[in-house]
C-alpha cells in the first residue's frame, strides 16, 4: 500500500507524462479504426475462414470509393471538432470521437455486408471520428508541454501511427489469418473502447484541476503567456490570410501526401513484389517503428540544441524530413525490380527521415500558433484527408495496370511534391507569434476605450 502511495505521489510530480501516453493511445486508437481498411480489402476476399458467409466483392473503382468516404469523413468532421475543442476543451468531445470511432468499427463487417451505400456511410463516420486527432496534438502540446519539452512532447503525440506499426498490422495479420476478416474489426473496436473509457477516467483540460501537483504545473505553466479563462476565441482571419500559415501548410501538404502514399499502397506494392498477407503486414510495420525512432530522435534534439536558433532548426530539419526522404524515395523507384528486402529497407529509411518533420512544420506551427496551435496543426488534419482523395485518384489513373513503370512514375510525382515542399516552406520559416501579440493590443485598446468612458 504504501508503495502504491509513493507511485502516485510520484505520479504527480510528472503528470504530463501520463497525459502524453493517455493521448498517445487514445490518438492511435481513433487511426486504426478507420486505417485498417486498407490491409484488410488487400487480402479478407481470400481469407475467410470455414465458418463465415461468403463476403460480397467489390471491385477496385468500389473499394477507392471506400477508401475516399473516410477521407470524406475527416474532412466533415474537422472544423465542427475545432470549434468543439475551442468552445469545450478536449476531455469530452474525444469521448463522442471514441464513442462514434468504436460503434462505427463494429458495424464495418455488417455493413460491407450489406451494400456499397451502407459501406460508404460507415467509413464516412470513422472519418468524421479520425479528424479529432490532429487538433488534439495541438491542444495538448499547448495545454500540457513546458516550453523546454515541446519538441519532445510533440514528437511523441505526433506518432502516434506508430500503434498501426506495434498494434494494428500484427493483430490484423493475426485474426485474419486464425479467425477471418470480420474478427479484426471487433478486435480493434474493442481497443478503441478501452482507450476511450481510459482517456475519460485520466485526461483532464487544465493541469490546474488535475492530479498534478503544484510543481508539476509551475513547470507546464513556466515561460508562457498567461491564459485566459473559457472559450478560446481563435483570430482565424489572422491566422488564414498569413502567408507565414500558407508555406507551413504546403510543407505539411507533401509531405502527409507522401506519407500517405506509402502507407495506403504500400500492402499493395509488396503484395506486387512477391509478399503474402503475413509477410506484408510485417513489411509495412516495420517504417513505424523507424517513424518512431525518428520522431524521437529528432524531439531530444530540436529540444537539446541550444547553439542554434529555432528558425535555423526548423530549416535543418524541413530539409531532412522532405528532401532527404524524396532522395531515398527516388531511390524506391530507381530501384523497384531489385531484391524485395532492399524495398522494404528503403521505406524503413524514407520513414525514419520524415519522421524529422516534428522539428520541421510541426514545431513551427506550434511556436508560431501558441494557443492556436489546435487550429494550425490541426489543418494538417484536412491535408490528410485531401490527399486520402487524391492519392486513389492518382493511383487509379498512373497505376492502371500495376506495371513496375507504373509504380516509378507514382513514385516520381512525390519526388518532385516533396523538393517543392522544401523549396517553398524554407524562406517564410518563423517562430514568432504574432496573433496573441495583436491581440493583447486589442485588449488594451479596448481598456483604453473603457477608462475613457
Amino acid at each position: 500500500m504504501e508503495r502504491l502511495k509513493m507511485t502516485a505521489r510520484s505520479l504527480r510530480n510528472y503528470y504530463r507524462y501520463v497525459i502524453v501516453v493517455v493521448t498517445f493511445v487514445m490518438l492511435g486508437s481513433l487511426m486504426i479504426g478507420p486505417d485498417v481498411f486498407t490491409y484488410a480489402m488487400v487480402y479478407m476476399e481470400n481469407n475467410t475462414t470455414d465458418g463465415e458467409e461468403t463476403f460480397r466483392t467489390y471491385n477496385d473503382v468500389e473499394k477507392n470509393y471506400l477508401i475516399t468516404a473516410m477521407a470524406v469523413g475527416t474532412l466533415i468532421g474537422m472544423y465542427p471538432f475545432n470549434w468543439l475543442f475551442s468552445r469545450y476543451g478536449a476531455r469530452f468531445v474525444i469521448l463522442g470521437a471514441g464513442i462514434l470511432s468504436t460503434l462505427s468499427t463494429f458495424l464495418v463487417p455488417v455493413c460491407l455486408d450489406l451494400s456499397l451505400a451502407a459501406a460508404i456511410i460507415i467509413r464516412i463516420l470513422q472519418g468524421i471520428s479520425y479528424s479529432a486527432d490532429f487538433g488534439l496534438v495541438g491542444l495538448v502540446v499547448t495545454n500540457w508541454s513546458p516550453i523546454t519539452e515541446t519538441a519532445i512532447i510533440l514528437a511523441l503525440l505526433s506518432s502516434f501511427t506508430f500503434i498501426k506499426a506495434s498494434v494494428q498490422l500484427p493483430l490484423a495479420a493475426y485474426m485474419l489469418k486464425s479467425y477471418g476478416w470480420r474478427s479484426i474489426y471487433y478486435a480493434i473496436g474493442g481497443i478503441i473502447a478501452g482507450s476511450t473509457i481510459l482517456w475519460t477516467l485520466v485526461y483532464r483540460d487544465d493541469p490546474r484541476v488535475s492530479p498534478a501537483n503544484h510543481r508539476e504545473i509551475e513547470r507546464i505553466e513556466r515561460g508562457k503567456e498567461k491564459k485566459n479563462e473559457g472559450r478560446v476565441k481563435v483570430p482565424y482571419k489572422r491566422i488564414l490570410l498569413d502567408h507565414r500559415v500558407h508555406a507551413l501548410w504546403a510543407a505539411a501538404f507533401v509531405d502527409t501526401t507522401a506519407s500517405i502514399m506509402l502507407s495506403t499502397y504500400s500492402a499493395k506494392f509488396y503484395s506486387k513484389i512477391g509478399f503474402d498477407s503475413t509477410g506484408s503486414a510485417i513489411a509495412t510495420s516495420l517504417p513505424g517503428y523507424s517513424f518512431l525512432i525518428g520522431k524521437i530522435l529528432t524531439g531530444v534534439l530540436s529540444d537539446a540544441i541550444k547553439s542554434i536558433s529555432e528558425t535555423t532548426k526548423i530549416r535543418v530539419f524541413t530539409f531532412i524530413s522532405l528532401q532527404l526522404s524524396a532522395f531515398v524515395l527516388l531511390a524506391i523507384a530507381l530501384t523497384i525490380q531489385a531484391d524485395r528486402n532492399l524495398q522494404v529497407a528503403f521505406q524503413v529509411i524514407f520513414q525514419f527521415l520524415i519522421g524529422a518533420n516534428v522539428g520541421a512544420f510541426y514545431k513551427g506551427g506550434v511556436l508560431m500558433s501558441g494557443p492556436y496551435a489546435f487550429f494550425v496543426i490541426g489543418n494538417v488534419q484536412l491535408f490528410k484527408s485531401l490527399s486520402s482523395l487524391i492519392e486513389p485518384l492518382l493511383f487509379n489513373w498512373i497505376v492502371a495496370k500495376n506495371e513496375f513503370s507504373e509504380w516509378q512514375t507514382f513514385f516520381y510525382i512525390h519526388v518532385g511534391l516533396l523538393t517543392m515542399g522544401t523549396i517553398i516552406y524554407f524562406p517564410f520559416v518563423t517562430t514568432e507569434n504574432q496573433y496573441t501579440k495583436c491581440e493583447d493590443r486589442d485588449d488594451s485598446n479596448e481598456s483604453t476605450n473603457q477608462s475613457e468612458l
